[in-house]
């Protein structure tokens, strides 16, 4: 018995070093000294060997099978990685073993090659039938993966996670999640640029020699921060993918890492042929500008997730705190990609000055478009880095912290130390935990919850609270909190959380160094397997077993050759240690401070021979355009503000405009500097505001083009206030999509408008050809659900709706009767004319009359009865046109004739009449979103539904009421012009005249209507119109619990603090209705917000502040009409050389033209050198 155990030992020490001496002939230095022989076992062929480690890799595997059991696990799939001539992918298992410890175990390899449906089927029979797991128990998916390998990746992880809903995809702990992002974000330029940035870390990680010269790198790279210098010298190498940011570190050090290539590329006496080649490859690699602006551009974007990332890998507090900053994150990324134009020019910016610096060419990469196609490189990266890098990230943030696992990291305050501090553990009592199925005792688990807050904010457990999930699992009391227990075991095995050192090997970092080590035509997956996860103490005894049953004579053939083989290794290793033997020599960065100013200096003389006083204008303009808007001199701002004021016209710097090296400016560029200033300070207060509306009117023409005029809404301070942005070029004819993209393009990335901060748009359209405006409204609207569509209050609802009727007579129609008012607003002799020839015409009292002229050419348009006036006042607006062309001489007589013969045209006559009835549903409703009073708003918001209904009714009995109308249409044309009721051919080819309007007017026109109102008025619209009901005047109501009305409903993503928002909405309602019964209530939103109790409920103060900038409210003191009639009477009597659009742009803002001069004075008398270029504008 005795010698058979003997035999037994022999044969575990004879395997174990057989299976070690395998498994080490990978390594790098073992391949340089005997790539082929190592490892070979004299007495064992080597198919006989293959099946020996076979075997061996099998009990590996089914050892951590038997650990993980029946618990809870998840699956890690690493990047693809090459082992001999293939790539494949790393496949890990996290679980907790029988004694708390979480583990990470390295499982085996797939084909990275495979279909997307083969490599499902593979990974689903790999998992279930080959490892005997079930997906049941399965808690969390991490796949890396980019390219096809991500879709195929995500393909599986979409099939588990549809069945097993609790298998959550998350990212890993073993990256940071700055570092798990990059490496899964499709963008070839950072694939190329991380591929490099590995190969560097790689070859100076590969000798100790070599990573001292990184050291010294870092040293001088990072001069600045000694504490990181401490923390990155001799590490860098292995543990940049579990740093946050990485990446800038890199950029830091990039100068001097360059310097250090040179130096070892040049200096082959002391460095080996090949170390040197190699360190040539790589600086020239480093050195094209491609790599460069993607390691910028990476450094800049991980910024915005550095936090996050660094949060969810510290303790267990700071991890669940993190949670409430992912929306922030989500939406400044948005804003980020609303605004790429501005930041992208700021990365290029920033990437053009280190290319400078390294003297590399600023050039887009050979083989990327045809040489010939002039691309220019800062658009080159915006569009093909920039902007799919950014839209990436922000889908990455998005799937990576869903709404089950943003609830399931929650969890992580039940780790004690969390218990009694943290905000999230509250959160755990609203409603039953995601993982309800998994608890021993669900029913029970709030009491258990708040016996377990009890437990620890009283400290009688334990002297020492625990910090950790381990420690915390490993206490004696756990058996009593069994709901607890079962959760944090979940948390342990949740691939985003951390992993705790509990002081077993950690396989991933093995699994890292194994790569750093190995070559990879001298990996398998066989060996990779055996040396990462192979534990001697479980799995020896079992392989031995295992071999006796398979191979007994390949077993006996290692034990005989033990040996002679331990004798033969250790003699090659002496020799390899002698061979691998550098002399560390260390390469000596200079640090002299005047060598290292002179590139500084260099830069600097570069960038000042250009000579661009663009950024100084920029700056100049912004300044006059913050002065207009305060409508203020310098003098009268603040001490402080005057001092902010000079300092930033002294960080100006001005070329003078004789020197040979100047860049010129012209006149239209000074004036789009100007522009450009001018919404800078726009968009500032929007910021400020923090949100806004979008409005466009119609489109006016000027010369043979067509532009479109663009207003911002939001709220200056506390008041309502409407800015002219500019003019949108557009083409009717140029294709819908297209034009669109265009208009969007415009908005968002050249005027840099923040549109996730929009909260409502107003797009007047004009028929068939501006469908591309509906479309950009659409695509807003998906981007952005918020952001609701609304008609303007700039005009009544009737004409605004009339405007996107898909009739080309509707079209002409609203155009004559624009001529029309247009023609009577040309002089009040004209208005009183007016008046004289309709009293007695209209149904009302003499005082109302008085108000008519007025109306019909200023306001008519904003009437809802606008249709009817017109109407009922036809035969004496005719009789005063044709006075005026009888009286009058020359274009206005003409004008008269002209106007008076459209006006007697049938068609117009019948398109008037039928447009007057259509529109008799939405009078009164209109009327009161017109007036302005937020108490019938809210009454007339609810008859919505009724009008549509309404309008529906008139479609299915159209055949009956169409009749009437065209019955009223020919008696109004008989009256009018009894000589000229006559139809269009197109007509008389129908059965009657009655029939062709019916069917090509008013039945597309009721259509249109009810499509059109069920489009403005949708469901969020009128959510966010209850809000109105928060106005004092209103009588503000409080918020049942149980109620499924509540006003802030639309808006809890906009809210600070929603979880409050119901209280807080209590307390505003209970003020008003008991401290201020016997005093005048506000009855507007401006009003309000400068009310005291206003501060006192900032939820109820952003609430108002959202729904006062939507376009259909009406506002205070008519602004919206007010801006409109300025652009328009602007446009009309504007004369100009040049563009009449900037123009127009530039008078809107006189004030910004007003201070400029004083602006100017006052920079020429802090820096005298601007007077040249200053002289100019």
């Amino acid at each position: 018995m005795k010698c058979a155990e003997t035999d037994r030992e022999a044969l575990k020490s004879a395997l174990q070093a057989a299976v070690t001496s395998a498994y080490s002939s990978q390594s790098r230095l073992h391949g340089d000294a005997c790539p082929p022989q190592d490892g070979e076992v004299e007495y064992v062929t080597k198919s006989e060997m293959k099946e020996v480690l076979s075997v061996c890799e099998n009990v590996v595997r089914e050892g951590i099978i038997m650990e993980v059991g029946s618990s809870f696990f998840s699956l890690f799939i690493d990047r693809v990685v090459k082992l001999g001539e293939r790539d494949y992918l790393p496949l890990f298992l996290r679980f907790v073993d029988s004694f708390d410890v979480m583990r990470l175990e390295l499982m085996g390899f797939l084909e990275a090659d495979l279909e997307c449906d083969v490599m499902v089927q593979r990974l689903m029979g790999l998992v279930t039938v080959e490892w005997h797991l079930d997906l049941k128990n399965c808690r969390g998916q991490a796949y890396l993966g980019s390219g096809d390998v991500s879709y195929k990746l995500k393909a599986f992880a979409c099939k588990v996670q549809e069945k097993y809903p609790l298998a959550i995809s998350t990212h890993c702990s073993c990256y940071s999640f700055n570092t798990w992002w990059s490496k899964s974000i499709p963008v070839p330029a950072v694939k190329r640029a991380l591929d490099t940035f590995e190969e560097v870390l790689m070859f100076f990680g590969s000798s100790v020699a070599l990573e001292k010269q990184l050291d010294h790198v870092i040293d001088f790279g990072l001069r600045e921060s000694y504490e990181k210098v401490q923390e990155l010298q001799g590490k860098f190498c292995s543990c940049w993918q579990e740093k946050h940011d990485s990446y800038e570190v890199f950029v830091q050090m990039l100068e001097p890492l360059v310097e250090c290539l040179e130096k070892v590329k040049n200096n082959p006496q002391r460095w080996k042929a090949s170390v040197s080649e190699l360190a040539g490859a790589l600086l020239h690699k480093v050195m094209e500008f491609d790599f460069i602006i993607a390691m910028v551009v990476l450094k800049n974007a991980s910024s915005f997730t550095r936090e996050l990332s660094a949060g969810i890998q510290k303790d267990q507090f700071t991890a669940a705190s993190q949670l409430c900053q992912i929306s922030g994150i989500v939406a400044t990324l948005n804003r980020v990609k609303t605004n790429m134009k501005v930041f992208h020019q700021n990365w290029f910016d920033e990437a053009c000055a280190m290319a400078q610096s390294l003297r590399v060419q600023i050039e887009v990469p050979e083989n990327s478009l045809p040489r010939d196609s002039m691309i220019k490189p800062v658009g080159y990266y915006k569009d093909g880095l920039s902007v799919p890098l950014v839209d990436n990230l922000i889908n990455t943030v998005k799937d990576h912290f869903s709404e089950d696992h943003k609830e399931a990291l929650n969890f992580l305050s039940l780790v004690p130390c969390s218990v009694t501090v943290s905000y999230v553990f509250e959160s755990l009592k609203s409603k039953p935990p995601l993982y309800s199925s998994d608890l021993p005792d669900a029913d029970n688990f709030f009491t258990e919850l708040c016996c377990w807050r009890v437990t620890w904010k009283t400290k009688v457990a334990s002297v020492t609270i625990p910090s950790s999930i381990f420690h915390t699992l490993r206490l004696p009391l756990m058996q009593y909190f069994g709901n607890i227990n079962a959760l944090l075991r979940i948390m342990s095995v949740l691939p985003s959380t951390a992993l705790e050192d509990c002081g077993v090997v950690m396989r991933h970092k093995k699994f890292q160094e194994y790569l750093r080590d190995t070559n990879p035509k001298d990996r398998s997956p066989c060996l990779a397997l055996l040396q990462v996860g192979t534990d001697f103490s479980r799995d020896l005894d079992r392989m031995v077993t295992q071999c006796l049953k398979v191979t007994p004579q390949a077993l006996e053939g290692i034990c005989l050759d033990k040996e002679s083989k331990s004798f033969n290794k250790n003699t090659e290793n002496n020799m390899e240690v002698e061979y691998i033997k550098v002399e560390a020599e260390e390469l000596q960065i200079p640090q002299s401070p005047d060598k290292m100013e002179e590139p500084e200096l260099k830069l600097a003389d570069e960038n000042g021979s250009k000579g661009d006083n663009r950024q100084s204008l920029a700056t100049l303009f912004r300044l006059a355009a913050l002065l207009g808007k305060k409508n203020s001199t310098i003098c009268e701002l603040s001490e402080e503000d005057q001092e902010l004021f000079i300092q930033e016209l002294r960080m100006c710097h001005w070329f003078g405009c004789e020197g040979k090296n100047t860049s010129s400016i012209g006149s239209d560029e000074m004036v789009k500097l100007l522009m450009n200033g001018i919404r800078d300070v726009i968009l500032k207060e929007i910021q400020e505001s923090p949100f806004f509306s979008l409005i466009t009117d119609k489109a006016v023409k000027i010369g043979d083009k067509t532009h479109l005029p663009v207003f911002v809404r939001y709220v200056g301070e506390s008041a309502p206030k409407v800015e002219f942005l500019g003019f949108l070029p557009f083409d009717e004819n140029c294709h819908v999509d297209r034009q669109a993209n265009n208009l969007a393009k415009i908005l968002t990335e050249d005027w840099s408008l923040p549109m996730s901060q929009c909260r409502g748009q107003a797009f007047m359209q004009l028929g068939p050809g501006y469908q591309s405006l509906k479309k950009m409204s659409l695509e807003f609207l998906r981007s952005y659900p918020l952001c609701v569509v609304t008609p303007s209050e700039s005009c009544g609802l009737a004409h605004w709706l009339a405007r996107s009727v898909p009739c080309s007579s509707v079209a002409k129609m609203l155009d004559v009767t624009e001529d029309l008012l247009l023609f009577f607003d040309e002089s009040p002799s004209l208005e009183r004319q007016l008046a004289q020839a309709i009293d007695g015409l209209l149904n009302m009292p003499r005082e109302a009359l008085e108000e008519i002229p007025e109306t019909c050419c200023s306001r008519w348009k904003k009437r809802e009865d606008f249709f009817d006036i017109l109407a009922d006042t036809l035969e004496g607006v005719l009789s005063c046109l044709d006075a005026v062309s009888s009286t009058a001489t020359g274009a206005k007589s003409m004008h008269a004739q002209v106007l008076s013969t459209a006006l007697r045209n049938m068609d117009y006559i019948v398109t008037l009449v039928i447009l007057k009835n259509a529109c008799a549903p939405l009078r009164n409703c209109s009327t009161v979103f017109r007036c302005g009073n937020p108490a019938d708003i809210l009454c007339e918001a609810e008859k919505i539904p009724s009008v549509i209904e309404f309008l529906n009714k008139m479609l299915e009995n159209v055949s009956a009421m169409h009749a009437t109308w065209f019955e009223q249409a020919f008696q109004l044309a008989t009256r009018v012009a009894p000589e000229q009721v006559c139809f269009s051919e197109e007509a008389n080819s129908y059965e009657s005249p009655e029939i062709y309007y019916r069917e090509n007017l008013s039945i597309p026109l009721l259509q249109s209507l009810i499509d059109e109102m069920k489009y403005s008025f949708s469901d969020s619209h009128l959510k966010a119109l209850s809000v109105l009901s928060l106005l004092p005047s209103c009588n503000p109501q409080p918020v049942l619990s149980e109620s499924t009305y509540k006003p802030f409903s639309l808006y809890l993503t906009d809210l600070p603090e929603p979880e409050v928002a119901e209280q807080e909405l209590n307390t505003w309602a209970a003020v008003w209705r008991e401290n201020y019964q016997d005093v005048a209530l506000p009855t507007s939103i401006a009003e309000t917000l400068v009310h005291p109790e206003s501060k006192s409920h900032p939820t109820v103060t952003l609430l108002l502040r959202l729904v006062a900038v939507l376009p259909s409210v009406s506002m205070e003191c008519d602004l919206m009409k007010t801006t409109l009639n300025s652009m328009r009477d602007l446009l009309r009597n504007t004369v100009c050389k040049g563009s009449k659009t900037d123009h127009v742009m530039l008078l809107s803002h006189c004030t910004t033209l007003t201070r400029l001069p004083e602006v100017i004075e006052k920079c020429v008398e802090v820096d005298p050198e601007s007077s040249p270029c200053l002289s100019q504008v």
